[in-house]
Order: structure tokens, then sequence, then C-alpha cells
């Protein structure tokens, strides 16, 4: 609705007395929601034929606009990505944390290529398809209602 993560102080704010969010819970759940929007963006393409909030739509071979200006989730995973790669995770060092931070990496950057992958394919190989079909994450055809 914004177009911007919450912060870990409001996120903190808005939990009941006594239950503390701290900000390795908070990094922690950002690589969740990466996870989350990824399942979202491979479950919008493949049954609609379009990634959720962008700025076209393709029908056949031909593609037209919707959302003209708003970002979309590609762009969004993209930015994060960037963003956690800028981070300086050695101050974690060898601890059980750190490890846990490395291995969110691999699987941040993993999902962030999955969508890449599927818009890729869309993209590409959507328009290879007759009119009427989207594209499903198994690349198969599911013809649309």
């Amino acid at each position: 609705m914004h177009q911007t993560l919450i912060t870990v102080f409001e996120a903190a704010a808005k939990l009941p007395d006594g239950i503390l969010l701290t900000s390795d819970d908070y990094l922690l759940g950002l690589f969740d929601l990466i996870g989350e929007l990824m399942r979202f963006g491979i479950t919008t393409i493949a049954t609609s034929g379009s990634l959720p909030g962008s700025v076209q739509r393709l029908h056949g071979d031909k593609a037209e606009s919707t959302d003209q200006g708003k970002r979309d989730i590609m762009m969004d995973l993209r930015i994060m990505r960037a963003a956690f790669e800028s981070l300086d995770t050695n101050e974690y060092g060898g601890s059980g944390f750190g490890k846990t931070i490395q291995k969110k990496m691999e699987v941040m950057s993993t999902c962030v290529e999955k969508v890449e992958m599927a818009v890729y394919g869309m993209v590409v190989r959507g328009r290879e398809r007759p009119k009427g079909w989207v594209m499903d994450v198994r690349e198969e055809r599911v013809e649309t209602q």
C-alpha cells in the first residue's frame, strides 16, 4: 500500500506489551518476506500471465499497459537483494547467527533468480503461446477461464 517497508521500530511498536522484537528477528523476517514475495510473484505469473504491479500484461503476442508508473515485485526483490548484499555481515563472524545470515543470503538470491526466470519465461515464451493461454510454473499450458 505504501510501497515501503515498516521499520523495526514501527513493527516493535505494533506488538503487544511484553513481546520484544530484536533487530536480528526483524532482519530474519525480511528474509522470510522475500520468500513470500517470490511465491506470490510466481503464483501470479502462473495464474494470470502478469507480474504483480507490472506495467504490462501480455495478451498473446501483444502487451498492454496496466498500472503505469508502479513498481513490480521483481524490481522490489532486486532492490532488497542489493540492500542485503551491501550489508557488512562480517560483524556476526563465525557465530551461529552469522551462518544463518549466510544461508539466508543464498536462499534470497535464489528466490530473486526464480522470479527473474519466471518473468523471462512469461515475456519470451509467453509470446509463443496461443492467445488465451498463460504460462504455468512447470512450463505446461494452462487454459485461462
